[in-house]
């Protein structure tokens, strides 16, 4: 099957995800691979201005939510996937690929849609039992914004509060977690919502 054409604008956020290869672990602490975005989303950003949204590290994938100030996402994530691989195989001297194939990007077009990417983002974590909250997971933006450590290197969209964090925290609806799921199997943008009787999913799919 032929790759689908990327769409790029500077209107929407994107939210992007990468798997490492074969799903397999890092072969390195999470810590040194967090180091290691950290630095090369901050390469990243520097010859490709952006906002970045939202980040958060897992075992052997990521996920980011950002929006880049030209719209040349592909640039950005070049260069963001091609220093991360650099600096992982450097200290784990690893030979093999890092990534298993091309990162996954989704357009979130509407403050819906955004809102609930970004729960799903920030419960990976809960969801995978390896933290309590949201904002208990050190390798994630959220966690940042809410620590000693509180770095410029991410620009939330709007200031979270306690409404913004028991939202995240809180256990989505099973359409909703479908509707997630639905839309991470395909590249593009998408329009998502109920039926009436809260039975459906109305899936939309618009690609350039």
């Amino acid at each position: 099957m032929p790759r689908r054409k990327l769409i790029r604008q500077n209107q929407f956020p994107y939210h992007v995800t990468s798997r490492s290869r074969n799903q397999e672990w890092y072969k390195l602490e999470l810590s040194t691979v967090w180091c290691c975005c950290l630095e090369s989303l901050k390469i990243a950003k520097e010859k490709h201005p952006c906002s970045l949204h939202s980040f958060v590290l897992m075992n052997n994938h990521y996920h980011l939510i950002l929006t880049p100030r030209d719209g040349q996402i592909d640039q950005f994530m070049y260069e963001f996937n091609k220093n991360l691989s650099l600096k992982i195989r450097e200290r784990s001297r690893r030979v093999n690929q890092i990534f298993g194939g091309r990162y996954k990007w989704l357009i979130l077009s509407n403050d819906r849609i955004l809102m609930n990417f970004l729960r799903y983002v920030y419960r990976n974590p809960v969801k995978a039992k390896m933290v309590a909250s949201c904002e208990k997971y050190p390798f994630s933006s959220l966690f940042h914004l809410y620590s000693y450590k509180r770095s410029d290197l991410f620009s939330p969209l709007f200031e979270y509060d306690d409404y913004h964090l028991t939202w995240f925290n809180r256990e989505p609806e099973e359409i909703e977690e479908l509707a997630i799921g639905l839309s991470l199997k395909r590249n593009g943008e998408i329009k998502i919502s109920k039926s009436k009787r809260n039975k459906e999913i109305y899936f939309q799919k618009f690609s350039a």
